[in-house]
């Protein structure tokens, strides 16, 4: 029996909903026999509800829509205006960012005399006294003076972390330990897998969330180490213990988002080179209430940890949480710079800052009263010290990180000068986090506007891969009239929608070349990932442009190197721009997405994919259109409306009730059922026409000819046309698993969105 605290997943569906606030959730729930069971964690009118298995999807559905139909009271008068979201609960795990057992050692150096005496008075100086701080490389490296986070002239500052909360979400901390229990923030805390307030680790592998605890907030006193900012207070919001929902996910990376400051994430989907995940639509709609409303309309920060996929030729641009505008993805180098065997390289990669490996692992707290460990690695030890150094500078966003961000280990391949002087390499980012750095970067940093976002137009390709084309290249114009538009006045982030159909996903090469020539790859080869549907509707997202003049054109490279001779083709793509804004007055909050979900085999009732639009609903509408063209044949026309949707999502649904269908809500078995009898119909009605028509020829002939169907059109245009609409629908119908992590809709030119930043 699966119960998850006081859910039964066994014998209960579980659905959230986003209402308007004419809807009454517990009148809703009474009229239809649900069980109102609570509002969500700071995610304003919205609520879970539960009911009986007993009840079919489709009877569930019946109900939904009598009850928003037939309403005598004139308020709630329809499903479209009054349910802005809903999503069905299912079960589901993510995974902690530790290291793979096997991975290359690194060189070890001798620490020097010289080191050993600066540290001493450097313990003398703030009253140090923890026994294993001398172990603390990461902190104070005596063995390479240039291979720490640089962090003892900071704290002589004074600057520790006072007034500062990290939530650790991950699989619980031990609030009894002595090195945390000062420092344990419990209001801020939760236990999502057991439904309680306590998040105490209760599992044999339950260590790892106090681990990454006390190398950020680790006390200074008698008892193991030190944490990097050992004022701050932790939280602990315990999700990692056992399978849970979207709500537990949505509402952990919500949870007292006042009071919790920063999110330290060391978690995400499997990394073995052949997954591609990230959050689902309720999620996204957490991490959007998050950098809008959180810490008291400052924006909640939330850090990730790249991964740990590299043995597996993993790559973090195909992680969703990783690869998303609202994190800051964190990499692992080890103790002398060098990165690990297993990192992952990502477009989307900030910066890098130590992590546990053969030359080192990361000393820190244990479970356990006095319990410490020496055996601390992973990204997922990244993560939390990146966090810890922001806790040190509260004021920080990402600029800082860009800007005083050390490049490290330059011998290495993969270095590149962008067009803003700064060096950037996919495994390491713009470089090592520097603490000294960034807190001088902080005392003259001013208030940024507002972000703001700019959206091209969806650009049609319809190529298909071919001996004779591997590489098919496409171009979008940005120009200044879109861009004003937008309000956007720099460029931070920069993220590509594609649609590519493929019969071997991990063949694919994905490229982003700026007007200014710098190049970005979006996927590399993966070559465990035999996905034979390709990349449907999926966001890359990269950081190298940051600073780059974005006016101009912009160029997609898609290649298949490998076997351009399988089954391919690349549909459509679409550009989106995020930076600072121009005018802090006009600049827009981030919309929710308006989608609506589920089960995992949801069907689209539209008769085109056309017809099936993105999850993000434009807020402002622009004259103005970037143009655009793609190679070896001229410029197709530019559809706009044209976006598939993510996982069991379908468009919200149209004011014109002529379109509204029963079934297109829940489940896809209805929609198959009709389309199975009108196949058959057409069928019937057809056979009698050819007996009619040619009753008076010999019968063999009749039935030859009445399976001859002309379904090729000579034009080619016509071919990409039919293989577009029916191929992707039929994808997305049998392969629910898609998702996009961050979609945007097409249906409009530029939209400006922002959250507040300091």
């Amino acid at each position: 029996m699966v119960i998850s605290g006081d859910r039964d997943y066994d014998n209960r569906h579980y659905y959230v909903f986003h209402f308007s606030k004419n809807v009454n959730p517990k009148a809703f729930s009474d009229d239809l026999g649900f069980k109102y069971e609570k509002a969500l964690e700071n995610l304003e009118d919205h609520y879970l509800f539960s009911v009986s298995k007993d009840f079919l999807e489709e009877e569930i559905e019946r109900k939904i829509l009598a009850y928003f139909s037939s309403s005598e009271d004139g308020i709630v008068n329809s499903f479209q205006d009054n349910v802005l979201f809903y999503q069905k609960q299912y079960l589901k795990r993510r995974y902690r960012k530790t290291p793979p057992v096997n991975y290359e050692d690194s060189l070890n150096f001798d620490q020097t005399s010289n080191r050993i005496t600066q540290l001493e008075q450097i313990k003398e100086t703030l009253n140090i006294r923890d026994p294993m701080f001398p172990d603390q490389w990461h902190l104070y490296n005596l063995e390479d003076k240039f291979n720490d986070i640089n962090v003892t002239g900071v704290w002589k500052q004074g600057i520790t972390g006072k007034n500062v909360t990290v939530a650790i979400i991950d699989d619980g901390i031990d609030m009894t330990s002595e090195d945390l229990r000062d420092n344990y923030y419990a209001q801020g805390s939760y236990d999502f897998n057991d439904h309680n307030p306590v998040p105490m680790p209760k599992l044999p592998e339950d260590m790892h969330g106090t681990r990454c605890a006390g190398e950020l907030a680790a006390v200074r006193n008698n008892v193991c180490g030190i944490g990097v900012a050992y004022e701050s207070k932790v939280s602990g919001l315990r999700i990692l213990s056992g399978p849970i929902t979207d709500i537990d996910e949505a509402e952990s990376l919500n949870y007292d988002f006042h009071g919790n400051h920063i999110y330290s994430c060391s978690w995400g989907p499997d990394d073995d080179g052949k997954t591609v995940d990230g959050p689902s639509p309720l999620v996204l709609r957490a991490f959007i209430n998050g950098v809008n409303n959180g810490r008291n309309g400052l924006g909640s920060v939330y850090v990730f940890a790249s991964g740990n996929g590299g043995i597996y030729d993993d790559n973090c641009n195909f992680d969703g949480y990783a690869n998303s505008v609202f994190t800051i993805t964190i990499g692992g180098i080890d103790k002398h710079g060098k990165r690990f065997a297993y990192s992952e390289a990502c477009s989307s990669q900030l910066a890098v800052t130590y992590a546990g490996g053969s030359a080192g692992y990361i000393y820190t707290t244990d479970v356990g009263t006095s319990k410490c460990t020496s055996k601390h690695g992973g990204t997922s030890a990244a993560a939390p010290l990146a966090a810890g150094i922001l806790a040190l500078v509260l004021s920080i966003r990402q600029a800082l990180v860009v800007k005083s961000a050390v490049p490290i280990n330059l011998q290495e391949y993969g270095w590149e000068k962008t067009y803003s002087g700064r060096f950037y390499n996919e495994f390491y980012g713009y470089g090592k986090l520097d603490t000294y750095a960034i807190i001088e970067q902080a005392k003259k940093f001013k208030h940024l506007r507002p972000q703001a976002r700019f959206s091209s137009r969806k650009e049609t390709v319809n190529k298909i891969f071919s001996k004779n084309n591997g590489t098919i290249t496409s171009t979008i114009l940005v120009d200044s009239k879109s861009t004003k538009s937008a309000n956007l006045g720099t460029l931070e982030h920069l993220i590509v929608n594609v649609n590519i159909v493929h019969s071997k996903r991990g063949d694919l090469e994905v490229y982003v070349v700026s007007p200014n020539g710098v190049a970005s790859r979006l996927a590399s080869r993966r070559v465990y990932d035999f996905n034979s549907v390709g990349i449907l509707n999926w966001n890359f997202m990269s950081v190298k442009h940051w600073g780059e003049s974005f006016l101009g054109n912009w160029t997609i490279r898609v290649s298949d190197k490998n076997n351009p001779n399988v089954d391919g083709s690349f549909i459509d793509w679409q550009l989106h721009l995020w930076g600072e804004a121009i005018d802090s007055k006009k600049a827009k909050p981030v919309p929710y997405p308006i989608v609506y979900t589920s089960n995992k085999t949801s069907t689209f009732t539209q008769t085109s994919i056309s017809t099936i639009t993105s999850i993000f609903k434009p807020t402002t509408t622009s004259s103005s259109i970037s143009t655009s063209k793609t190679t070896s044949e001229p410029a197709t026309k530019t559809s706009t409306s044209e976006s598939m949707s993510p996982t069991g999502t379908i468009e919200h649904p149209t004011t014109d009730k002529t379109k509204t269908q029963k079934g297109s809500f829940f489940g896809r078995k209805a929609g198959l059922y009709l389309v199975l009898i009108f196949l058959i119909l057409v069928f019937i009605l057809f056979l009698c026409y050819i007996y009619f028509r040619r009753r008076s020829r010999i019968k063999q002939s009749l039935i030859e000819e009445s399976y001859e169907f002309e379904v090729l059109r000579d034009d080619e245009e016509d071919i990409n046309y039919l293989f577009q609409d029916s191929e992707k629908a039929k994808i997305l119908q049998e392969n629910p698993e898609i998702y996009t992590a961050f979609d945007i809709h097409d249906d409009f030119d530029s939209t400006s969105t922002s959250f507040r930043r300091e």
